[in-house]
């Protein structure tokens, strides 16, 4: 992220006599890789050549210094285990000991002028500097040909070979992010069935449709065919889940009244984009569904670049998706915690190499306690660079006791055809597969009319609609896969060892060796039995406020980090990289998710998304953890809810230790 416009007088400030290379030095032949560049930049997928005089923005990211002492440090902070349990570094104390220097930064700097790019503002741990020049400069500032290539009917900027990097800043340089637009295939994990609007203006009107259901089972299809094992008069989707139902859903109602509301605990945010509307919207949506709990102005902070409101028209990444994104995300953490403060960060767009410039932003800067980030990417496929820019961020987030949550994904295990939006075969997601961070899955969750929770099973959806010609289910039970709860084993991370003796040895050995399995816990994620959110959209008759039922593990992130910004306010303490302690908590402490009997809701969507002024479409089947993908629920830990779902008081009080 460039937090200011970049010239070619941009002046980085360093000490003198720091620079340890000249610049013919650092501009000789001889280079080293960065590693792996993207795996989709394929010969195969090259749809073009990309313009040499096209501006691209650059990140160089420098390494750590003493890194293995900084990543055991991250594990003995964060074992509960250990006497040095919980006690931090503050943001001062891992500059000084971790970052990289001024005469780092000073080299790098030297480099990329050299080769005539423009530097702009270094961040305060010196973790990277921002650049900019032509696609020309690009090529040979790091040793590749760029081209167009078309990603799953996307078309971005990628590069031949992995890129690389005079072999005199061998020891100082980590990688390289921009040089193609891995970022821009980022994606928001929030789920409606809202239709897209092709620019930047408030996104299109969305309502649910009824008939729908005040609780679990009020209404029933009655009238229509049996649906399979499923059975008739399957019940109609619930109409909208507020903050005080999931409150009480999950046993917190109590705490919270009690003054455990997350106080004195502060929860960032990370997307890309910001919505120009978002805490008059917040406020609007407490104000109506938890009017005990209304959003105040302290509580809430923006820190976003300059512009960031101004996206624009048919931007590819999708401006409206991001401002649902960010909504949902404020609205769900105030709902589990409304005495949090919540900061949100956001990156200028997602073609940039802007989203972890603004997780960095609030990790260095130790502005939260804890972050909630609701976006993935679809796979592992990624370039080398991205993984250790991201890991350097991470590291510094476990030092200063910042946690990391992310969520799981919303495609199952991505085995389904590329042309329907899978990878065709099984993969993680990353950040989520990342064994620094909290990968959070989703579950279906139907509420009783008494507020208790009537079924509760993995999130994975199948869906059948009922052909108006032979009044039957097409195609017949269980349905085609629809979405669901991202997990399974990863190819790209070994097993870490507080999932050691939890997950079974058939899982993490999947792929040979021992991985990293996903997800680690779970939260409500369907959205046919989703949360209620409300945003400003554009609506026939005008832009207005409006609320919808939204889902998807985008959903799933922030409940939990709210959970987990009460469990500090219990604790007394942040609990930081929170997954050593996840692990070494009793399974009593979460409800164990497992397969259950065949469960379904109906539903059906307004044609034109928000009335039934053109009618309604045709009914449809929305199953509960069946959808034929690698992944499963099961006894114990599985690969849909991890190790489950937080247990109220019980989980609480078992952290609080």
């Amino acid at each position: 992220m460039l937090r200011k416009a970049l010239v070619a007088s941009a002046v980085v400030t360093l000490a003198a006599g720091t620079l340890a290379v000249n610049s013919g030095a650092v501009n000789a032949t001889a280079r080293f890789s960065l590693g792996t560049n993207a795996g989709w930049a394929r010969a195969s997928a090259r749809v073009g050549a990309f313009d040499a005089t096209a501006a691209v923005p650059v990140r160089v990211y420098l390494n750590l210094h003493h890194r293995a002492e900084a990543d055991a440090f991250v594990q003995t902070v964060s074992d509960p285990t250990s006497p040095s349990y919980h006690h931090y570094l503050t943001n001062t104390q891992f500059r000084a000991r971790y970052s990289p220097t001024a005469a780092d930064v000073a080299d790098v700097t030297t480099w990329l002028r050299g080769v005539g790019l423009q530097i702009g503002e270094v961040p305060d741990n010196n973790l990277f500097v921002p650049a900019l020049g032509s696609g020309a400069q690009i090529e040979r500032a790091f040793g590749v040909h760029l081209g167009r290539y078309n990603v799953n009917g996307v078309t971005v900027r990628g590069a031949d070979v992995a890129p690389s990097a005079p072999a005199a800043l061998a020891s100082i340089v980590a990688g390289v992010v921009g040089v193609d637009q891995s970022q821009s295939l980022l994606k928001p994990l929030a789920i409606t069935d809202a239709a897209a609007t092709p620019n930047a203006h408030p996104p299109a009107g969305f309502r649910n449709a009824t008939p729908c259901s005040d609780y679990y089972l009020q209404k029933k299809g009655t009238g229509l065919p049996s649906y399979g094992k499923y059975g008739t008069n399957l019940p109609w989707t619930e109409c909208k889940k507020t903050p005080p139902m999931l409150r009480k859903a999950y046993g917190i109602d109590g705490a919270v009244a009690r003054g455990l509301d997350g106080r004195g605990v502060t929860v960032g945010i990370v997307d890309a984009f910001a919505s120009p509307t978002i805490f008059k919207d917040a406020v609007t949506y407490s104000q109506r569904n938890d009017p005990q709990h209304v959003l105040q102005a302290n509580q809430y902070r923006e820190i976003v670049p300059r512009g960031i409101f101004r996206a624009p028209d048919n931007d590819p990444c999708d401006p409206q998706g991001w401002y649902g994104e960010e909504t949902l995300d404020v609205e769900a953490v105030h709902a589990m915690a409304p005495g949090a403060k919540i900061v949100y960060s956001g990156g200028k767009s997602c073609q940039d190499p802007a989203i972890d410039a603004a997780l960095n932003k609030l990790v260095d800067g130790h502005l939260v306690d804890m972050v909630s980030n609701s976006y993935g990417n679809a796979g592992e496929n990624i370039p080398a660079s991205e993984i250790k820019a991201f890991d350097a961020i991470a590291t510094q987030a476990g030092a200063q006791g910042i946690g990391l949550y992310f969520s799981s994904g919303d495609e199952g295990d991505e085995s389904t055809p590329v042309d329907n939006g899978g990878l065709g075969h099984p993969s993680t997601d990353f950040a989520a597969s990342d064994p620094l961070v909290t990968a959070v899955g989703g579950t279906s969750m139907g509420i009783a009319k008494d507020g208790s929770i009537a079924v509760e099973q993995g999130w994975m959806t199948t869906r059948s609609t009922l052909d108006p010609t032979t009044h039957k289910w097409d195609p017949l039970a269980p349905g085609d896969f629809l979405y669901g709860s991202g997990g399974g084993t990863s190819r790209k991370f070994k097993e870490p060892n507080y999932q050691k003796g939890v997950v079974p040895a058939a899982l993490a050995h999947r792929w040979g060796g021992s991985g990293r399995v996903v997800p680690d816990v779970a939260m409500l994620g369907d959205p046919n039995t989703g949360m209620t959110i409300g945003e400003t959209q554009t609506f026939s008759t005008g832009v207005a406020y409006g609320e919808y039922r939204i889902g998807g593990t985008s959903l799933s992130c922030p409940l939990f980090a709210g959970f987990m910004a009460l469990a500090d306010q219990k604790a007394g303490f942040h609990h930081g990289f929170a997954n050593p302690a996840l692990y070494h908590l009793s399974a009593s402490a979460f409800r164990d998710v497992k397969p259950s009997r065949p469960t379904a809701v109906l539903r059906r969507n307004f044609n034109n998304g928000e009335n039934a002024a053109d009618g309604y479409s045709d009914p449809s089947v929305r199953t509960f953890d069946t959808g034929g993908n690698t992944i499963h629920t099961a006894a114990g830990y599985d690969t849909i809810t991890g190790r489950g779902v937080p247990r109220g008081n019980i989980f609480l009080n078992a952290l609080a230790r």
